[in-house]
């Protein structure tokens, strides 16, 4: 059980403990610092975040087949892709005029602001 800070916490084991004041209140945290700059993280897994992000260190690149651009994730490529190139797009047509949008809430917003009555 842990009392410190406004809550108590519970867990299921002293490992769950041990992480949870490490994470929460900075107990017994040992920082791992970047041999890139002087930036200290709690974790490896934080550590690894910031070189990839910040010095580009593991970091594979993924190449959009369509232009020059690049990204850390597939994801990022996905939504390059929908947004610049119009790929893998699913536009939502106003049930009311020719208006459509790749966003579901620009559509939303569009539909009240020239559909409804005010």
């Amino acid at each position: 059980m842990c009392a410190g800070g406004s809550a108590t916490a519970r867990a299921k084991s002293n490992n769950h403990i041990t992480t949870h004041k490490a994470m929460k209140h900075n107990i017994g945290v040992q920082r791992k610092q970047c041999s890139h700059c002087d930036h200290k993280a709690k974790t490896n897994g934080d550590l690894t975040k910031h070189m990839a992000s910040k010095h580009n260190v593991g970091v594979q690149w993924h190449q959009c087949p369509h232009s020059d651009y690049k990204a850390m994730t597939e994801n990022d490529i996905t939504k390059h892709k929908a947004n610049k190139q119009d790929v893998g797009v699913q536009w939502k047509q106003c049930p009311d005029c020719d208006y459509k949008s790749k966003i579901t809430s620009d559509l939303s917003r569009h539909f009240k602001s020239q559909h409804m009555s005010k």
